[in-house]
């Protein structure tokens, strides 16, 4: 079985290249040929989703029966600040992607995101009907509605707030990003208002190769088991990696004057991987005990 992973050298493109079962041959796909150094896969190839000529290369080598679609601008408020550039990425892109997946019959599996959601009505099913708040949580949603009404095969999976080790060229995700802070004893504010469920890149990745194992469809969210403010988060964070609660400092979301604005919680109900993929969400001081355990 082929499967190609979109957005490689991101959080999760990077959990899901260094735990690919060995029974599948799966092909990183990078951006640029100077970071498929970083890769450890026999098979690398570089593609720009905004580019079908690519795509159409790409598909024609490897004539994937998976794609799992990681890329894309994930920073919220860059995607609120310039909605047009990412949206030939995020949208256009994927729109893109789709078309050869409709040639060569292969099945998607799309990275959505909580941001689908307005916050006001938790914890979220499946079903729940979607109400944005922000940019970047249109531009998912409208990604979302082109694969449903798209002729291929699917699976949406809307990840939480995800942590784990990120590659040193890439965006440092919420525990990556406190832990250079804390380490140079810089003091950080975090919200006490907004909850979140958070989400370790490994356990979703294993959850996704488990989806393509049981040759899943349809919609599914993936989270921690624990929801928490992201200042308790934080202050598990200092804990586990044994650095200095006291520079945590506890504000209101009002505090930071961000470009896009955020909902207050869109945590999720697991019940269905649970059910369907036998999976136990793993719980903040489980995930970050591993993470500290384990650099790739």
């Amino acid at each position: 079985m082929n499967v190609l992973i979109t957005g490689v050298t991101g959080l999760l493109g990077r959990a899901l290249s260094e735990t690919a079962p060995d029974k599948y041959n799966t092909y990183n796909i990078f951006l640029n040929e100077q970071n498929k150094k970083f890769s450890k896969s026999k098979y690398n190839v570089c593609m720009d989703v905004r580019k079908p000529e690519q795509i159409n290369n790409v598909f024609k080598l490897s004539y994937p029966d998976w794609i799992i679609h990681t890329a894309g601008i994930t920073n919220v408020d860059s995607v609120e600040k310039n909605p047009k550039n990412s949206y030939e990425i995020n949208v256009k892109g994927t729109k893109n992607i789709l078309e050869e997946c409709k040639k060569y019959n292969t099945k998607i599996i799309y990275l959505s995101s909580n941001a689908v959601f307005d916050g006001k009505n938790p914890p979220y099913k499946e079903e729940d009907e979607v109400n944005p708040v922000n940019q970047y949580g249109m531009q998912k949603v409208e990604c979302e509605n082109i694969i449903k009404k798209s002729k291929s095969d699917y699976v949406i999976i809307r990840p939480i707030l995800m942590y784990g080790w990120n590659e040193s060229f890439e965006r440092l995700n919420p525990v990556t990003w406190q832990i250079q802070r804390l380490m140079q004893s810089e003091q950080i504010r975090m919200v006490d208002d907004i909850y979140t469920q958070p989400l370790y890149s490994v356990a979703c990745a294993e959850a996704i190769w488990k989806i393509i194992e049981l040759n899943q469809s349809g919609t599914f969210h993936i989270a921690g088991k624990d929801v928490v403010t992201r200042y308790d988060f934080a202050l598990k964070i200092a804990e586990i990696f044994g650095l200095n609660k006291s520079l945590i400092v506890p504000v209101k979301s009002a505090f930071f004057k961000s470009i896009a604005p955020r909902p207050e919680n869109t945590s999720y109900v697991t019940k269905k991987i649970q059910r369907e993929l036998k999976i136990t969400p793993v719980g903040i001081e489980e995930g970050l005990t591993s993470m500290k355990k384990y650099k790739f």
